[in-house]
Protein backbone atom coordinates (compact mmCIF):
# COMPACT_ATOMS: atom_id res chain seq x y z
CA UNK A 1 0.00 0.00 0.00
CA UNK A 2 1.00 3.33 -1.41
CA UNK A 3 -0.10 6.64 0.68
CA UNK A 4 0.41 10.02 -0.45
CA UNK A 5 -0.64 12.91 1.88
CA UNK A 6 -1.53 16.19 1.02
CA UNK A 7 2.17 17.65 2.47
CA UNK A 8 4.05 15.50 0.22
CA UNK A 9 4.88 12.59 2.75
CA UNK A 10 4.60 9.12 1.29
CA UNK A 11 4.11 5.90 3.35
CA UNK A 12 4.91 2.34 1.90
CA UNK A 13 3.15 -0.41 3.74
CA UNK A 14 4.12 -3.95 3.29
CA UNK A 15 2.78 -7.46 4.41
CA UNK A 16 3.80 -10.40 3.32
CA UNK A 17 4.32 -13.72 4.91
CA UNK A 18 7.31 -14.99 2.21
CA UNK A 19 10.35 -13.75 4.22
CA UNK A 20 12.54 -16.39 6.01
CA UNK A 21 11.62 -17.51 9.34
CA UNK A 22 14.91 -17.03 10.75
CA UNK A 23 14.79 -13.29 9.98
CA UNK A 24 12.88 -10.62 11.54
CA UNK A 25 9.28 -10.98 11.77
CA UNK A 26 8.33 -6.96 12.18
CA UNK A 27 10.17 -4.07 10.99
CA UNK A 28 9.50 -0.71 10.36
CA UNK A 29 11.72 2.08 9.00
CA UNK A 30 10.93 6.38 9.29
CA UNK A 31 12.44 8.66 7.42
CA UNK A 32 12.19 12.21 8.84
CA UNK A 33 13.78 15.29 8.70
CA UNK A 34 17.36 13.73 8.05
CA UNK A 35 17.03 11.39 10.36
CA UNK A 36 16.04 7.71 9.96
CA UNK A 37 14.52 5.36 13.16
CA UNK A 38 14.52 1.35 12.33
CA UNK A 39 11.83 -0.52 14.79
CA UNK A 40 13.34 -4.65 14.74
CA UNK A 41 10.45 -7.17 16.05
CA UNK A 42 9.36 -4.81 18.91
CA UNK A 43 12.40 -5.35 20.81
CA UNK A 44 15.07 -2.78 19.29
CA UNK A 45 14.45 0.96 17.82
CA UNK A 46 18.07 1.90 16.13
CA UNK A 47 18.33 5.71 15.81
CA UNK A 48 20.63 7.03 13.02
CA UNK A 49 20.68 11.36 13.18
CA UNK A 50 19.18 11.26 16.98
CA UNK A 51 20.03 11.43 20.47
CA UNK A 52 19.27 7.63 21.40
CA UNK A 53 18.68 3.87 20.17
CA UNK A 54 16.12 1.85 22.44
CA UNK A 55 16.96 -2.14 23.56
CA UNK A 56 14.01 -3.64 25.32
CA UNK A 57 14.74 -7.37 26.99
CA UNK A 58 11.35 -8.78 25.70
CA UNK A 59 8.61 -8.30 22.77
CA UNK A 60 6.62 -4.96 23.42
CA UNK A 61 4.05 -4.15 20.93
CA UNK A 62 2.81 -1.53 23.57
CA UNK A 63 -1.24 -2.61 23.76
CA UNK A 64 -0.97 -2.58 27.53
CA UNK A 65 0.26 0.82 27.66
CA UNK A 66 -2.44 1.63 24.79
CA UNK A 67 -5.50 0.08 27.13
CA UNK A 68 -3.84 2.28 30.04
CA UNK A 69 -3.57 5.35 28.12
CA UNK A 70 -7.59 4.83 26.75
CA UNK A 71 -9.27 3.62 30.40
CA UNK A 72 -7.57 7.02 31.88
CA UNK A 73 -9.23 9.07 29.00
CA UNK A 74 -12.74 7.85 29.92
CA UNK A 75 -12.18 7.97 33.71
CA UNK A 76 -10.76 11.19 33.71
CA UNK A 77 -13.51 12.41 30.90
CA UNK A 78 -10.25 13.81 28.88
CA UNK A 79 -9.75 13.60 24.79
CA UNK A 80 -8.59 10.34 23.85
CA UNK A 81 -4.95 10.80 22.21
CA UNK A 82 -6.04 9.92 18.66
CA UNK A 83 -8.67 11.76 17.36
CA UNK A 84 -11.90 10.24 15.69
CA UNK A 85 -11.11 11.85 12.51
CA UNK A 86 -7.47 10.28 12.84
CA UNK A 87 -9.17 7.04 13.46
CA UNK A 88 -11.46 7.03 10.82
CA UNK A 89 -8.99 7.85 8.34
CA UNK A 90 -7.02 4.87 9.35
CA UNK A 91 -10.45 2.86 8.94
CA UNK A 92 -11.16 4.39 5.28
CA UNK A 93 -7.27 3.61 4.02
CA UNK A 94 -7.45 0.07 5.81
CA UNK A 95 -11.10 -0.52 4.03
CA UNK A 96 -9.36 0.67 0.82
CA UNK A 97 -6.74 -1.67 0.59
CA UNK A 98 -9.14 -4.81 1.43
CA UNK A 99 -11.13 -3.90 -1.19
CA UNK A 100 -8.50 -3.77 -3.78
CA UNK A 101 -7.07 -6.81 -3.01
Amino acid sequence: ITIKYEDGSVCTLIYTAIGSKKGEKESMKVFCDEQLLEMHDYKMLTGYGVKSSLSLKKQDKGHLHELEVFAKSVQEGKRFPISWEEMEETWKISRQAADAI
